[in-house]
């Protein structure tokens, strides 16, 4: 509570704590920037006409924050003008001096319900933000798990004294290594256009290793 009449702040103060909230005073707004510069709140209700800093200097200050909290103004002399300017600078509600409890404290929950929701709401992006962070930081260590394992293969499969080949299911010739094209005469290429099906001195030796593999993956 933001006012430099003490009979207010006292006022306010004593209606506020009354119903259970945490109340911190300031009787200019400089006070005011040293509260909210060391103390994380969630509703400012000031008063607009202060000497030195007035109160809409005071809600430019609080937009300037991370997550900032609601504002009500209050003020015994309002005045359109001051209204529109309240507005633009996006206080939560602009109410001239509340001379009934109850609809001060209405306002004052309705402000406290809408900071709720954009904590959750902020919570929630924050949250959201970590787990893209963390999802990217794993997506990073499994492509360079891959790009090793895939180096390793490499490696282990040029390099080899024993001839490779790699097939498909349907018999097509995938991928041969510098040994077995040694080994048969043939380069890569020309295992382009050989089918092992036709290889197999008894077919059924072919379909015995297929049932197999489709049956047994691991």
């Amino acid at each position: 509570v933001v006012d430099d009449e003490e009979s207010i702040r006292k006022t306010l103060k004593y209606m506020l704590e009354k119903v259970g909230y945490d109340v911190l005073t300031a009787d200019r707004a400089q006070t005011a920037f040293d509260i909210l510069d060391d103390t994380e709140v969630d509703l400012v209700i000031s008063d607009i006409v202060m000497p030195e800093i007035s109160g809409l200097e005071l809600v430019s200050h609080i937009n300037q924050q991370h997550n900032p909290p609601q504002i009500l103004l209050i003020t015994g002399e309002p005045s359109l003008e001051t209204a529109t300017s309240a507005v633009k600078l996006g206080v939560f509600d602009y109410i001239s001096q509340p001379d009934k409890k109850r609809a001060l404290l209405d306002v004052v929950h309705q402000a406290l319900e809408k900071k709720a929701l954009l904590d959750e709401k902020e919570r929630l992006v924050q949250q959201n933000m970590r787990y893209a962070r963390d999802l990217e930081e794993k997506l990073d260590q499994r492509t360079y798990r891959l790009l090793m394992t895939e180096e390793k293969y490499r490696s282990l499969f040029e390099n080899t004294n024993v001839g490779v080949g790699i097939s498909g299911m349907e018999g097509n010739v995938l991928e041969v290594n510098p040994v077995l094209c040694k080994i048969t005469g043939y380069s890569p290429e020309d295992y382009n256009h050989v089918d092992l099906k036709d290889t197999y001195v008894d077919p059924e030796a072919r379909k015995y290793l297929l049932d197999q593999l489709k049956t047994k993956p691991g």
